[in-house]
């Protein structure tokens, strides 16, 4: 199951991404995250590990997510260490001018247990809420 989505933003690349490496702001433009923090690690980098409090189709769980990839400016991927779909999330950063960004949000797994049986509605249901969440962060950030 890969679900994808972009927006663009009218602010440096720069405050974007800076936006994105602290975690704390996740639940600022997502109603999905109820609570993110970091568990190892003082800062977003390669083998950092956060745990996100998720809302998803009325049932709450926690994820726990390794950063697997970090390039400054350009790149932060997390890898699904526990919770209902194994994957990954990529977050891309693209400079279109010095003040414009175009922020791609890519997930890429597939769903566990009771999940399974439900793809297509979970992939529905997630498009949905990613679109809603970029508006939200553009509504913020600009």
């Amino acid at each position: 199951m890969k679900i994808s989505n972009s927006i663009i933003i009218n602010r440096p690349t720069a405050d974007v991404f800076a936006f994105f490496k602290n975690v704390e702001n996740y639940p600022c433009f997502s109603t999905a995250f109820k609570k993110v923090k970091l568990l190892f690690g003082d800062k977003l980098q390669p083998g950092a590990r956060l745990l996100k409090t998720v809302e998803f189709l009325g049932v709450e769980q926690n994820v726990e997510q390794e950063v697997v990839e970090f390039e400054l400016l350009k790149k932060i991927v997390f890898k699904n260490i526990s919770g209902p779909i194994r994957g990954t999330e990529t977050l891309l950063f693209k400079k279109l001018d010095d003040n414009k960004t175009e922020l791609a949000i890519i997930l890429d797994g597939e769903p566990e247990g009771f999940l399974k049986f439900g793809a297509g509605l979970l992939k529905r249901k997630a498009d949905e809420q990613m679109q809603r969440d970029l508006l939200n962060l553009k509504g913020i950030m600009e």
